[in-house]
């Protein structure tokens, strides 16, 4: 990871820079495409997502990585979905049969092309319904890659909220229970998500489901679905037996970045497996959401994940981020001090259930935060009659602070010699 070694942070690009030069490029490469001759075959992306194995967990061997070009010969572009940090998510239609789909444009400068095809081929196996599936990948030109999906008719989590007259916490857990059943397939098939946080969030607003090739729309419509989106920090993760042997499962831009891990190694306690600290994602754009262990880049498990529930339901009762400071390096010291608040001014409505649930997923040491299956257990989860309601107000003026910083480039400090401090 270039940089790392450097304690400072830097701004790479300006926001309004940036949105000029992405939607220039992009522009570009079409009017360059449109100009090859092509044969258009993308009748094969939907046909190559419908020839691998039924499977809970496809195999990766039998997924073949094939780029292809001429994406704006196939390809009409309508508008914006989204923009994250590497890339810019696009609503799209193929010419030829009129199916939309969802196409993400990669920065190669700013994410590998081999880190590019590792996300393709994580959601191409994964089979379950709160996870799009990828149908094909396009060299669009030197500078963009192309990832294309399976388009998701939702909002955001928050947007969806805002919606809403009003939702109460009871309402919301049942979200949040979808989320970490979610998750707990992600980490059953050895990956870990490592970058969960509400614009990650969607309501498939169709209810459509991935456990099919056809992506059946679910009947039961009384209760929202949630897609778990961006799985390009998503890692492998290594049995004990793996690190202590240093067995190259080494990163990214292995072929075999997400290969099944030891087969020795038990599937049911996946709390023993790790990332290790060589193999993290980059981390760029704002911390508030990272575990510590993420921070100090030590060697990291599911634990990370579980810290990433108990921060967005912090958010999410609160409307107020537990740890941001008036800076990143700020915000990763106040992390790292383990001293999570509850001011009375955002904290009078909410349930103590919630205040209890999230102070024992909030704890420094990765092994004493409650296992996903244990967090289910928590009586947070079980109040029907819970008629405390989510802060709009609040959570919109988090959202609109989270959407101006959607593009940053700003790379987080190291914290491994940060002292806590109080915040």
């Amino acid at each position: 990871m270039s940089g790392v070694e450097d304690p400072g942070y830097y701004i790479l690009e300006e926001e309004e820079e940036e949105e000029t030069n992405v939607k220039y490029e992009i522009k570009e490469a079409s009017e360059k495409l449109e100009n090859n001759e092509a044969e258009d075959n993308s009748d094969e992306d939907f046909k190559q997502a419908g020839d691998e194995t039924e499977e809970p967990f496809a195999d990766d061997t039998q997924i073949k990585i094939q780029w292809q070009s001429g994406f704006q010969r196939k390809y009409s572009v309508t508008h914006d979905l989204g923009r994250g940090r590497f890339s810019v998510v696009k609503r799209c239609q193929n010419l030829r049969h009129g199916q939309e789909v969802a196409a993400k444009f990669v920065r190669r400068g700013r994410q590998d092309q081999k880190e590019t095809e590792a996300e393709f081929l994580l959601l191409r196996r994964l089979r379950h319904p709160s996870f799009t599936r990828s149908y094909a990948l396009y060299t669009a030109t030197p500078k963009f890659d192309i990832l294309v999906m399976e388009l998701v008719m939702g909002l955001p989590l928050l947007d969806w909220v805002f919606t809403r007259e009003e939702t109460t916490e009871a309402e919301c857990a049942v979200l949040v229970v979808q989320v970490i059943n979610a998750l707990q397939y992600l980490h059953s098939c050895h990956v870990v998500h490592l970058d969960l946080k509400p614009e990650n969030l969607l309501i498939d607003i169709l209810r459509t489901s991935n456990n099919s090739d056809s992506c059946d729309i679910i009947k039961d419509e009384v209760q929202p679905a949630i897609r778990l989106v961006d799985l390009g920090s998503a890692r492998h993760l290594m049995s004990p037996t793996q690190l202590a042997n240093n067995t190259d499962v080494s990163s990214s831009a292995s072929g075999d970045f997400f290969s099944k891990s030891d087969p020795n190694a038990s599937d049911n306690d996946t709390s023993l497996l790790r990332v290790p600290s060589n193999q993290l994602p980059a981390l760029f754009g704002t911390p508030e959401f990272m575990a510590p262990e993420m921070l100090g880049r030590n060697d990291v498990g599911v634990q990370a994940d579980c810290w990433n529930v108990g921060v967005l339901i912090y958010v999410l009762v609160s409307g107020r981020s537990p740890f941001l400071g008036t800076s990143n390096e700020a915000t990763c010291k106040n992390i790292l001090s383990g001293d999570v608040r509850y001011p009375v001014e955002h904290f009078a409505s909410v349930t103590q259930e919630a205040c209890d649930l999230t102070r024992d997923l909030l704890v420094q040491k990765p092994t004493d935060r409650p296992n996903l299956q244990d967090i289910l257990t928590h009586p947070w989860f079980n109040m029907n009659e819970c008629e405390s309601i989510l802060p709009i107000q609040s959570l919109a003026d988090f959202s609109f602070r989270r959407s101006k910083l959607a593009s940053s480039m700003q790379e987080i400090p190291l914290t491994s010699a940060m002292p806590a401090t109080s915040h």
